[in-house]
C-alpha cells in the first residue's frame, strides 16, 4: 500500500467539514502574511470575518478524520494532497506552510498536538529537507502520531511500518502473534535496528503495554525466537546528593506530594553493560508506603534540584533517572565494594522554585524529546542489559505509584515461570505478599497486563500510609540485599 501512495501523482482526502471551509482555509493561508502586530491584535482575530473563519478552521483542523491511524501513511507519503471540501478544493501544501508559519509568528491558534498538525508539519519537514532527517524511525513516530486511533492494538505499529526507513524488512508484521509478544518483538527490533532510540527503551516499553491491553504477564516472562530476549535502557545520572534540612521547600513540598512506596531495589556490578536478573532483585520488606511526612528531604546544589526519597540519604548517594518516567532512582556505591552499585528506591524530584499551582511547576520529569536536549547531554549515563521481563519489572517501578502491589505480580509471574522451567533458587516473597496474592484467587502469571495494571492503581490507591507516620519515626533505612551477578 506504502507503494501505491509514493507513486500516484496525487491523493484526494475527502474532508465532511462545514460550508464556508474552502473561504476559510483560504483566509488562513493568506493570515500569516500580516505582520506580528496585527496577528496578535485581538480585533484583527474578532472581526466579523476573521472571526467566522476560524470558528470553521476549528472544526476543519479537529475533524475525526485527521485521529485515523491508517491515513498517516496515506498523507506523509503522497506527493501532492488535495483536500476535498463540499464547496472546492484546496492543495495541503498551503496550509502545511502557514502552520509552519503561525509558528513562527507564535500564533499558537493551531498547537502541534493537534493530529492534522502533526501530519502538516511532517509532509512540511519531508518536502524541505535535504536529508532523510525528517522522523525515520519507529522510536520517533511510535510517540509522535499514538493518540491516533486504530482497532487493532498491532496497527499503532504497522500502519506506520512504510514511513520507517529501509531497516523496516527487519519488522515481522504478523497478526497472527500474541501482544505479549508483538511487545517483545518490537522492543528487540528497537533494541538491534535502532540505536539512538535506547535512551527510550523504558518509555516505550510502558507505551507498548498502554497500546496493547491484552498483554498477559506470563507470555511476558518467556520469549521463543531466535534474537535473545534482552534489550539495552540507558539511565541518566543527574549527580551526587546529599540530605537537606527541612525548609520553607520540604514543607511546600510535603503538601503536594503522594505518600511513595521505595519500589524495586536490586545491587549490580558497575560496568556500561549490566546483566539484571529480578530474580536478584527484592521488593521492599513492607506493603506500606512511605508517608510524605517521613521521606527523607534532600538537594542536589549544583543543578538546583530537590527531592523526597523514601530512604535515608547520605552525602554522595546519586540520582538515576529514565527518560519518561516519573519517578528517580537514589543509587549508592557499596562501601565494602566499589565495583557495586545498590539501587535503594525511588523519589520524587523537583527543581526550584517552587510555585502553588499544580503541578507546583517542580516535579522533574526526565521529558521525551526527539532534539534530545542539552541537560541530558551533558548528563552521564549508564547503560543496562535487561531481560524483557526485567525491563518490564523496572518501567513499572520507575512509572507506577502502586509499585508495591505491581511488584508482587511481577515478582510471582516471573519466579513461577522460571521455577518450572529450571527450579532455579529464587528470592522467596515476604510471607505476607504471598497470602496477599493467594487470597486474591487465580495466579497473576494468568491475568492480562491491562487488568493488572487497572487493580494496582486501585489498590494503591486505598493503600494506607506508613505506620512511622503515626509514631513519629525518622524515614526507615532501606538497605539493598548485596547480589553478585556472575556472567
Amino acid at each position: 500500500m506504502g507503494r501505491i501512495y509514493e507513486q500516484a501523482d496525487k491523493v484526494l482526502a475527502w474532508l465532511d467539514a462545514p460550508d464556508k471551509s474552502l473561504e476559510s482555509l483560504r483566509w488562513f493561508a493568506s493570515a500569516t502574511s500580516y505582520g506580528p502586530s496585527q496577528v496578535h491584535s485581538k480585533y484583527w482575530w474578532r472581526s466579523s470575518g476573521e472571526e467566522g473563519c476560524r470558528e470553521v478552521m476549528d472544526i476543519i483542523f479537529r475533524l475525526p478524520y485527521w485521529t485515523r491511524k491508517w491515513i498517516i501513511q496515506e498523507i506523509i507519503l503522497a506527493r501532492t494532497v488535495v483536500l476535498m471540501l463540499s464547496d472546492g478544493e484546496f492543495a495541503m501544501r498551503e496550509v502545511e506552510d502557514a502552520m509552519i508559519s503561525q509558528e513562527k509568528l507564535h500564533m499558537r491558534r493551531y498547537p502541534r498536538s493537534l493530529p492534522f498538525a502533526k501530519l502538516a508539519i511532517h509532509r512540511w519537514n519531508k518536502r524541505n529537507s535535504r536529508t532523510t532527517a525528517y522522523p525515520r524511525t519507529l522510536s520517533e513516530l511510535l510517540p509522535m502520531y499514538e493518540s491516533n486511533d486504530c482497532k487493532e492494538p498491532m496497527d499503532h505499529v504497522y500502519a506506520l511500518y512504510n514511513l520507517i526507513g529501509d531497516h523496516r524488512e527487519h519488522l515481522e508484521v504478523d497478526y497472527r502473534q500474541s501482544q505479549s509478544t508483538w511487545c517483545q518483538k518490537i522492543l528487540l527490533f528497537l533494541d538491534k535496528y535502532e540505536a539512538p532510540g535506547k535512551n527510550n527503551t523504558i518509555a516505550m516499553a510502558l507505551r507498548l503495554v498502554r497500546l496493547a491491553p491484552q498483554a498477559r504477564f506470563d507470555e511476558m516472562m518467556s520469549f521463543s525466537g531466535e534474537a535473545p530476549a534482552e534489550v539495552t535502557a540507558v539511565a541518566l545520572d543527574r549527580g551526587a546528593i546529599r540530605p537537606a534540612e527541612e525548609s520553607a521547600y520540604s514543607i511546600h513540598l510535603r503538601d503536594h506530594v503522594e505518600a511513595l512506596h521505595p519500589g524495586l531495589r536490586w545491587t549490580f556490578q558497575s560496568q556500561s553493560h549490566t546483566a539484571f536478573r529480578l530474580s536478584q532483585k527484592t521488593a521492599t520488606n513492607t506493603l506500606e508506603r512511605v508517608s510524605r511526612r517521613t521521606l527523607s528531604f534532600f538537594e542536589q546544589p549544583e543543578s538546583q534540584l530537590y527531592g523526597m526519597a523514601t530512604m535515608r540519604v547520605r552525602d554522595g548517594d546519586y540520582i538515576w533517572q529514565f527518560l519518561g518516567t516519573q519517578f528517580a532512582f537514589v543509587c549508592r556505591s557499596d562501601p565494602r565494594d566499589k565495583s557495586l552499585v545498590q539501587v535503594l528506591g525511588r523519589c520524587h524530584l523537583f527543581k526550584a522554585p517552587f510555585t502553588n499551582e499544580p503541578p507546583f511547576g517542580a516535579l522533574v520529569r526526565a521529558t521525551l524529546s526527539h532534539e534530545q536536549p542539552q541537560q541530558y547531554r551533558e548528563l552521564r549515563i549508564t547503560e543496562l542489559r535487561l531481560s524483557i521481563p526485567d525491563l518490564f519489572a523496572l518501567a513499572h517501578s520507575a512509572n507506577d505509584p502502586g509499585w508495591p502491589h505491581a511488584a508482587t505480580e511481577l515478582h510471582s509471574a516471573v519466579t513461577e515461570s522460571r521455577a518450572q522451567q529450571a527450579n532455579p533458587k529464587i528470592t522467596e516473597l515476604h510471607p505476607t505478599l504471598e497470602r496477599d496474592r493467594h487470597s486474591r484467587g487465580s495466579s497473576p502469571s494468568s491475568r492480562s497486563l491491562h487488568e493488572a495494571v487497572e487493580k494496582t492503581r486501585k489498590l494503591a490507591t486505598e493503600s494506607k500510609e506508613s505506620v512511622g507516620t503515626a509514631l513519629g519515626m525518622p524515614p526507615p533505612s532501606y538497605d539493598a540485599t548485596t547480589m553478585r551477578h556472575t556472567s
